[in-house]
């Protein structure tokens, strides 16, 4: 049921606040997870055992903490989704662009009623250019020679290069896994896309459960060496290294 008072721009607004909000608790999540990796290696270190126990209870503190952040941020994806879905009900309804049983039926007999839809105001301009005709609308074969956005499997926001680069950062271990027919789009636009992808060994694919694991550690866009350490010893433990 959509909302009459509520316009297109803003639902769309709407969806890009709590996508920004989505974007910073997944950000908040990455931090607390790291804070409660760092305290379990020095509970693991704690010669002392009320110093190790103290320690303990402040990562299980950062679990709860980082559960709580999960939940908000399920709660905030169901609502943008339900956003979308209004705002497609309204892209479909009659007073925007789709017409009405009646109007397609003089549309079909009037070649000028659809024109007289567009601008039925002032009769001077009723030939006037069609806004579905509009050059700045895509063309089918420009919008399919497109690759579509690749999603992360574990729920967090797209690095700088995978939105970049994306036929280059795709990994079906890492996103969402294309269809048959745009990895063929993908290979015809950039060839040796699918050699590329045949030599990633496969491994237990991500998921937002990955940021629960206390040796989880994503690559920083600018990783340092101590950054790519640990994030090919969590990569060699989700391929059963350890």
């Amino acid at each position: 049921m959509t909302n009459p008072s509520r316009t297109n721009s803003d639902i769309r607004a709407e969806i890009k606040r709590l996508e920004k909000l989505v974007a910073g608790i997944m950000s908040e999540i990455v931090t607390l997870t790291k804070n409660r990796r760092e305290l379990r290696n020095k509970a693991s270190a704690a010669a002392d055992a009320a110093i190790k126990t103290r320690l303990l209870n402040e990562a299980e503190v950062l679990s709860g903490q980082i559960k709580d952040k999960f939940r908000d941020k399920e709660e905030y994806e169901r609502t943008i989704s339900s956003l979308k879905t209004e705002l497609n009900d309204i892209s479909n309804s009659p007073e925007n662009g789709e017409l009405s049983g009646n109007q397609k039926s003089q549309a079909e007999t009037n070649p000028d009623y659809t024109s007289s839809l567009v601008n039925p105001v002032y009769p001077e301009l009723q030939h006037a250019v069609n806004p579905f005709d509009s050059p700045l609308i895509k063309s089918t074969e420009t919008q399919e020679s497109e690759l579509p956005q690749i999603l992360r499997l574990d729920g967090q926001p797209l690095q700088k290069a995978e939105n970049l680069y994306p036929e280059l950062a795709y990994d079906e271990n890492v996103h969402q896994p294309w269809s048959t027919q745009q990895k063929q789009q993908a290979e015809g636009l950039y060839p040796g896309f699918a050699k590329r992808l045949a030599a990633i060994p496969p491994r237990q694919p991500d998921s937002p459960d990955d940021l629960m694991d206390p040796d989880y550690y994503p690559l920083p866009d600018n990783p340092t060496f101590r950054d790519a350490w640990y994030h090919g010893r969590w990569k060699k433990k989700k391929a059963g290294g350890f």
